[in-house]
């Protein structure tokens, strides 16, 4: 079984502020290139844009797959901070 880790817009912004992305990257070291949604990639590039923290160094992470849509909604686990938003697992 494949392990596919979906990192949602407050993990990567948190460690995207603190400068310390390189953390979230090596988590993931084990597993195939970690990914996260258009609803994500979206809403992480329009802060860039603006200039909110870590932001741009997010959306240039060369460690983060292209942005996906999940094919299963049912069960989401975000394994940093617990229950994550739909929203951004790709579910409106």
């Amino acid at each position: 079984m494949t392990v596919v880790c979906l990192y949602d817009a407050v993990t990567l912004r948190h460690f995207g502020t603190i400068e310390r992305l390189e953390i979230l990257a090596a988590r993931c070291l084990y597993l195939d290139r970690p990914h996260w949604t258009q609803a994500v990639y979206d809403e992480i590039t329009e802060a860039a844009n603006i200039g909110r923290p870590g932001c741009r160094a997010i959306v240039n992470a060369v460690w983060l797959a292209e942005p996906v849509e999940p094919e299963n909604t049912g069960k989401f686990e975000n394994r940093l901070l617990g229950p994550t938003s739909l929203r951004h697992c790709g579910v409106s």
